[in-house]
């Protein structure tokens, strides 16, 4: 039966992208390495921008973590992020024991030996009444970190208000925004980063 189940919603993605119900408007991705995950963003940051990330990050529920820290960053700017936040989870579907198919929009420039890329979130350019936006994986989506599962939701949000046609710019703005160094720019500093996006 459960055989039959997956096949059943398999076939159905696959309808679906045929006839152009789906289409896919950016993913989120995450790294698995020696047992541990982490969202591209926040690996990139670590390695190619040399950010440090706050421990007391990993300590907070995801959601409160992000509401707080867009509410102090952007204030203003942040009312349409914070509406996309509080929608997040209503909009999403949960998958298990499927695998998304790849988006091939993130350019990464390094994937460390001897891991795995695996896409994480698909997200949907306009979905149809009662179609799901964002697509998730389950099984990733539970072992994520905290710090990991802000940065794929604030990823999504941002790629929601700014639609680029890859996730470069986006992963460096969340990779900058969950670190230590976020906290010493200015208002005006944190403002202009988003406007350059």
């Amino acid at each position: 039966m459960i055989k039959y189940f997956i096949t059943l919603i398999g076939s159905l993605i696959l309808s679906l992208n045929a006839h152009g119900g789906f289409k896919k408007g950016n993913g989120g991705n995450t790294l698995f390495c020696d047992g541990e995950y982490k969202t591209l963003d926040i690996y990139e940051g670590e390695k190619l921008w040399n950010l440090t990330y706050s421990s007391s990050n990993e300590q907070l529920n995801w959601k409160n973590n992000l509401n707080d820290r867009l509410s102090w960053s952007w204030e203003h700017e942040s009312l349409e992020l914070i509406s996309f936040l509080e929608a997040f989870e209503s909009e999403a579907l949960f998958i298990n024991g499927l695998n998304l198919g790849p988006v091939d929009d993130s350019l990464h420039i390094v994937l460390p030996k001897n891991c795995q890329i695996i896409q994480t979130v698909l997200q949907q350019f306009n979905p149809l009444p009662n179609e799901k936006r964002y697509w998730i994986n389950q099984e990733v989506w539970n072992e994520l970190p905290p710090l990991s599962k802000s940065a794929l939701v604030l990823h999504e949000v941002l790629y929601r208000k700014f639609q680029h046609p890859d996730s470069l710019k986006i992963r460096q703005l969340v990779g900058l925004f969950f670190s230590d160094q976020w906290e010493n720019l200015s208002a005006s500093q944190r403002i202009n980063r988003l406007k350059s996006l």
